[in-house]
Parts: structure tokens; sequence; C-alpha cells
């Protein structure tokens, strides 16, 4: 994370609750992220974890405009808001609540909802359906509500959204609602790069989880490497810290948005640069009317509103990554035939020395241990581009070409080596996806391998990054 980041974090919206010490603080919050981003600069992305609506109630232009402008005032586009369900963001009915209630009360609850039929599943997905309506209202984007849990890529940070709400919809949840651990196995298992920052969003805390799910869920998500987890639900907020796994994981919290004399009206404000993060609590004073960093009630961990953390992000080591080498033969080949429109680059590849390319191009240690373990399959692709009955030799030259031009597009777009090798990665397997039939991951791990192969073998990472 050599970028750093800047987001903004709220919850519990509850928009069609309405009274005047609630409509005064959502005028005030406007105003204030306004002042903020004049002061401290733009965000870079917006988590709203659920309770977009109150009770099931509809989601109507004022609901819009008031997301609007807080898009607006913050300076993020629409495709970095990010948006998951919450309990009151479903349809309630007695039926529902007699299918949940004998799903949860089962002997063996995890096996019922392991061993849903389709039908079933289907009824509690459509109980979502308008805040899927809503959500593509919003963003322009499709909310994946088959998978239940699914990733966003962006740059450098990925958001893995979770649905938390699906056996919402009646009296008493906590403690009896489900994260379906299976769906969250295959949504996270081997996805999300470790040179990221992974932020997990969902509307309930993990306590609120089914007792059985609870420690399975947290392992999953520090086993995968999601570094952090924003949520809401209770209305106040908090900061937690589990320190009873490989590593730390952290849970925040943002309060609500509402004044009802029970619930905290608060934002949150998160930065991470270089693995060191910062989350900054806001609180609307409803006697004073205006909003301020929050000191008290957060525990002893938050100083002066400020919880600081460092991340300990999961080690790679050159063992990590491999690659069968009859398949990454046979994928280059192909690579190779689905090129088309490409210029040849015809000047002369100059090798550089390895670490002052790095230095030049400020990649971090991820980078260069990627490359190692990388390296070891750069005598595969020497031996495919070398062989004329491969490839030709008057045709050996356009793999690098495709590589040196998105390499060109992407020089000037971003501030470090390690961005820009994963631009060009991203960039390049969008453009060949659909010819090339591999798995998303694999697909990007031989694309990448190509791209550290060229930087050992020619002149791209020799400009330098001031």
């Amino acid at each position: 994370m050599d970028r750093k980041l800047r987001w903004l974090h709220i919850s519990d919206i509850h928009y069609s609750f309405d009274n005047y010490s609630t409509s005064k603080m959502r005028s005030g919050l406007v105003k204030y992220i306004e002042k903020y981003v004049q002061e401290n600069g733009t965000f870079n992305f917006i988590a709203i974890t659920g309770d977009i609506a109150y009770r099931g109630s509809t989601y109507n232009k004022d609901t819009e405009d008031f997301i609007n402008n807080i898009i607006k005032k913050s300076g993020v586009s629409k495709e970095n808001l990010f948006i998951v369900p919450g309990n009151h963001d479903l349809d309630r009915s007695k039926k529902k609540s007699r299918l949940i209630d004998s799903i949860v009360n089962a002997n063996n609850p995890l096996y019922e909802i392991d061993n849903l039929d389709e039908d079933t599943y289907n009824d509690l997905i459509h109980s979502q359906k308008k805040f899927w309506i809503f959500y593509n209202r919003l963003t322009n984007r499709t909310y994946n509500e088959i998978d239940l849990h699914f990733i966003e890529e962006r740059d450098c940070f990925n958001i893995i959204n979770l649905n938390t709400s699906l056996l919402c919809g009646g009296d008493n949840e906590e403690g009896k609602i489900s994260i379906f651990l299976n769906k969250l196995f295959k949504t996270l298992n081997g996805k999300l790069s470790n040179d990221k920052l992974n932020i997990a969003i969902g509307h309930h805390n993990i306590d609120c989880l089914l007792a059985d799910e609870r420690k399975k869920v947290m392992n999953n998500l520090v086993d995968e490497g999601v570094d952090i987890y924003l949520c809401g639900h209770s209305h106040l907020p908090s900061y937690s810290i589990d320190n009873n796994n490989d590593r730390e994981f952290y849970t925040v919290m943002s309060g609500a948005g509402v004044i009802d004399g029970y619930a905290k009206a608060t934002f949150i404000v998160g930065e991470a640069y270089e693995n060191n993060c910062s989350i900054e609590y806001y609180s609307w004073d409803d006697i004073d009317e205006v909003w301020s960093i929050e000191t008290k009630g957060l525990g002893r961990n938050v100083k002066n509103g400020i919880a600081r953390f460092e991340l300990k992000k999961k080690e790679c080591n050159d063992e990590e990554i491999y690659i069968e080498e009859d398949e990454f033969k046979d994928f280059i080949i192909e690579f190779h035939e689905n090129i088309d429109g490409i210029k040849s680059k015809e000047d002369s590849f100059i090798k550089e020395d390895i670490e002052k390319k790095f230095s030049n191009m400020k990649c971090n240690s991820t980078v260069k241990k990627q490359f190692n373990s990388c390296s070891q399959y750069f005598s595969i692709i020497d031996e495919i581009m070398n062989d004329s009955t491969c490839l030709g030799f008057d045709k050996k030259i356009m793999i690098p070409s495709v590589i040196y031009e998105e390499y060109n597009n992407t020089l000037d777009k971003y501030a470090t080596g390690g961005e820009i090798l994963e631009a060009i990665v991203r960039n390049i397997y969008n453009r060949y996806k659909t010819k090339i039939k591999y798995p998303e991951i694999k697909l990007k791990l031989y694309i990448k391998t190509l791209v550290f192969w060229l930087i050992n073998e020619c002149d791209i990472y020799d400009d330098v990054k001031e």
C-alpha cells in the first residue's frame, strides 16, 4: 500500500426515520464532510454498512439525494461507493419469519443452512429485492445477490461485500443469523492480493452470528488476508481487536444516522499508508448541534478519538507461487495466438540491474518477493520465445509488445511500480479474459509472470518515480 488511502464509513442511515434532530444532524453531516475535504483532501471510497431503509420502507428520491450529496461532497466516484444490506433493508412477513425460525431453531442450523433447497434460498433472496433495485439505481452496478458475498477489486484495495442479513426479519435476531459459511469460503478462497488493503464490509458484528459460526468466520477472514471489518447495526460506535488468531484482526463499528434517544450519530474516517492505519470517530452533539471528534466510550485503545495500528500482512514466500509448466507453455502459445491490433515494438531490449529498477520505480518488498518467486519460470518463457515452431521468429516480440503498450499506458497514472504492475496485469486480463479460458486467479498469475520476465529482460521499469 504505497498510496495513501482515505475512506468514509457510515451506517444505519434509516432515512425514512424523520424528526427535527435527525434532519438537522444529516444536514450538518453533509456540510461537515464538505469542510473536511476542503481541509484534508478527498476520500478514495465510501462504505455504507447497511440499514439505509427503516423497517423495510421504500427507498425514495430523498434517500438517493442524501447519499448522492455525500458522494459529491466527499469527492468519491460512484464506482467507489460500496453498500451492503442490513436487517431493515428487506421485506418482513410472517411467512418469512416462520421459514427463518425453522432454519435457525433446528437441531443443527449450520447443516440446514448448508443444505437449503434452491426455492427456499431464492425466497430469502427475494425479500431483499427492493434493496437490489435501489443499489443498481444508485451505483449503476448490479449487486451479486445470488453469490451472497463478492469482492470488488480496485487499484490498491479490495472491498469484500458481505451480506449478513439473509436470515433477518424477525425479533431477537442477534445470535441467530448466518453468514452462510460455504458461500463465504468460496468467495474468499485464494482471491485476495496480499499487497492491497483488504476491507470487508457487512452490517452485523460477528458476535451477532450463530455461535457455531463466529470462530469459523474469523478464521476465514484472517486466513484469506482480510485486514479490517467495517460494520454497524448496534447504533453505537466501537473499536475492537481480536488477537486470538494468527494475527490481529480489527473490527470497526460505526454508530447510526438517526437521533432517537438511544443511537449515537457517528461517522468514521479511515486512513491507511504503508500498513499504518488510523480510524477517526466523529459524533453529533445534539445539544450544541455540531459534529466533532468523539473521545468517549471507545476504549483505551482509542486515543483522543483516533485508533492507530499497524497491519500485520501475511508474508509471501518463494514457495507460495506454483505454476504447472506444461499448462504455462500452452498459455503462452494461446496468448500469442489471440493477440491482434498490436504494433510490434522493435527497440532493442536492454537488461538492467533488477534492484536498481525496483528502487527507481518505488517497488515495495512484496513486489520483489513475487518477482523472485516467478523468476524460476523465466526459462520456460525463454524456451517458448526461442522456439520457431511455437511462435515463429518474426512474431516472438508480440507478447512483449502487448506488455510494453500497457506499461506506457499506466506509467504516468500511478506513483509506484507496484501499482503499475497491478494495473498492467488487470488491463491485460480484461482484454483477453474472454478469449483465453483460464480461472481469473491463474490467468492473472500467468500474465504477472510474463510482466516480471519482461522487467528482467528488457527496458520496462527503467524509469524513475520521483
